[in-house]
């Protein structure tokens, strides 16, 4: 991470029903020697200058996006923390030398041409397990309200969701702890949480693509397992 200061800004609302800018993936903060190295799980690591070690810690994890502008690239942590990057990141000798994991498997449903997922919904120490719809065609994991009542989730922001044909319904954005699906597990995780109207479903929402685009998955309808690679 190439020393350029602290900077802190104020920045528009994000609003996650709209159009803006998605994550690009999840950090950590990792102790090495007497610094800190900003690790991510997409773009690689970044020592973190001295003069900004204040402003972290070891442990600390969330998520990130990548942006540029007029002073080059940088990565964005939250409303008042992003920091400019050189060109390419450290290498890690070791992770290079690890050979790829061998492909994991997951056991999926498929009723009424839906492929139905067991997920694990995790906040504040308590966890609910799901069904959710794997749906590319949704910009965000959604939840219906029944399924996660019990974890007391905090509203970010008030928003709508616009469904097939136009029509919108009323949602809320929350913040989860985390969400794990097979062998994956992406914190501060955030999600729509809708009231279901209409009769009864065999799900309990839509896993959508702010969790499928962080994943390489293949599905295998003739085994019924979604294969993790």
């Amino acid at each position: 991470m190439r020393k350029r200061g602290f900077l802190s800004f104020a920045a528009a609302v994000f609003f996650l029903f709209t159009a803006g800018a998605a994550a690009a993936g999840t950090y950590v903060i990792r102790a090495e020697g007497k610094g800190l190295v900003f690790e991510t799980d997409r773009d690689g690591a970044w020592d973190i200058p001295e003069a900004d070690r204040r402003h972290f810690r070891p442990g600390e994890r969330g998520t990130y996006s990548r942006g540029r502008d007029a002073e080059g690239d940088f990565l964005r942590i939250d409303e008042r923390r992003k920091f400019y990057i050189e060109a390419a990141p450290r290498r890690d000798a070791a992770a290079a030398a690890t050979p790829p994991a061998a492909p994991r498997e997951t056991r999926i449903e498929v009723k009424n041409e839906r492929v139905l997922v067991p997920a694990v919904i995790g906040h504040a120490g308590r966890e609910v397990k799901a069904t959710l719809v794997l749906d590319t065609g949704a910009s965000i994991t959604t939840l219906n309200r029944a399924a996660v009542q019990k974890l007391n989730l905090p509203v970010v922001e008030q928003g709508t969701l616009l469904l097939p044909g136009g029509r919108t319904i009323a949602a809320e954005v929350v913040r989860l702890a985390y969400i794990r699906v097979g062998p994956h597990r992406l914190e501060n995780f955030a999600a729509a949480v809708i009231e279901h109207a209409g009769p009864q479903v065999e799900y309990d929402g839509l896993l959508g693509m702010n969790f499928l685009k962080e994943v390489d998955y293949r599905i295998n309808l003739k085994r019924r397992v979604i294969e993790w690679r």
